[in-house]
């Protein structure tokens, strides 16, 4: 059965006093493998590989786990599980390609692997007696980009949120929607749709208040939209101008490869070289976007 990677890009931000991203990198790189190993929310993360090739980075990342995982069967054996020492788990790879002269890095999806916030707060938070602080940003259609900033007149507003994978940090940072997330315990609900019209024959619904909850959900979008399954705003320019429908979700910069691209090893796992190469053929395709 052939599989898929998609390929998210994200715009490098670095807090202020952090050093380089590639400075970092070369520190963490030096350091002996058995020693990169990071808890990052609740979870063992390392750079398990990272090579500089003309001037970008290409890195692998590993998570170990060590709770319930798969076995290995054929059509005429039984399921049976892996002879592991107590100190061995199951390894999860997830690639990346950091360009540092335009600051952009193209991350593979891996669900059970390292996301790209994890992925940030391992580099930020490798040495704690060193204040970095790396954040990797969504990045979305530009198109989409510039109508939604030239928009002055809202009609609708509709989004969903699902509570359960929001995490405490996403319901602290909520001002925008405090009142919305409030109604988790209020019902004990599961999740929420919301649709805020502006009143028939009135004023656009509030602008300050509108891109504040949007920032806000945009902020907090996990790589498959689980926590915003849905975020849609109807606007126009002025409140005699047709609404036009952006939707938010589904803009966003993504690829997506499979085999033969993605080539399968004799241990299926599909092999470094290929999801690297898959990164590189990415990143190429949105040349232009990070050079805009």
């Amino acid at each position: 059965m052939a599989g898929s990677m998609m390929v998210h890009l994200y715009k490098v931000q670095a807090g202020v006093g952090s050093i380089p991203l590639v400075d970092q990198l070369r520190l963490i790189n030096a350091v002996p493998l058995e020693d990169r190993s990071r808890e990052v929310s609740k979870q063992l993360i390392r750079l398990e590989f990272a090579d500089e090739v003309d001037g970008a980075w290409l890195m692998d990342f590993g998570k170990i786990r060590f709770n319930s995982g798969p076995g290995k069967a054929s059509v005429t054996s039984p399921i049976v599980g892996f002879d592991m020492e107590d100190d061995e788990g199951f390894g999860e790879e997830t690639a990346a390609l950091y360009n540092p002269a335009l600051g952009y890095i193209a991350v593979q999806y891996n669900h059970i692997g390292v996301r790209h916030g994890t992925m940030a707060e391992y580099l930020s938070t490798f040495d704690l007696n060193v204040f970095n602080g790396y954040q990797f940003a969504i990045c979305f259609d530009p198109d989409v980009e510039g109508k939604l900033a030239a928009k002055e007149f809202f009609r609708k507003l509709h989004f969903s949120m699902n509570f359960g994978k929001m995490s405490p940090e996403h319901r602290a940072a909520g001002l925008a929607l405090r009142d919305v997330i409030a109604l988790e315990n209020t019902f004990n609900a599961g999740s929420i749709e919301v649709i805020v019209r502006m009143p028939r024959g009135g004023d656009g619904l509030s602008l300050v208040a509108v891109r504040d909850a949007i920032n806000y959900m945009r902020g907090i979008r996990d790589d498959e939209n689980k926590s915003i399954p849905k975020l849609q705003v109807f606007a126009g320019n002025d409140a005699d101008a047709s609404a036009e429908v952006l939707d938010l979700v589904s803009q966003r910069i993504v690829a997506e490869y499979g085999e033969p691209d993605l080539v399968l090893g004799q241990d299926k796992r599909y092999t470094r070289e290929s999801r690297f190469n898959v990164l590189i053929r990415a990143m190429r395709g949105w040349q232009r976007f990070m050079e805009r």
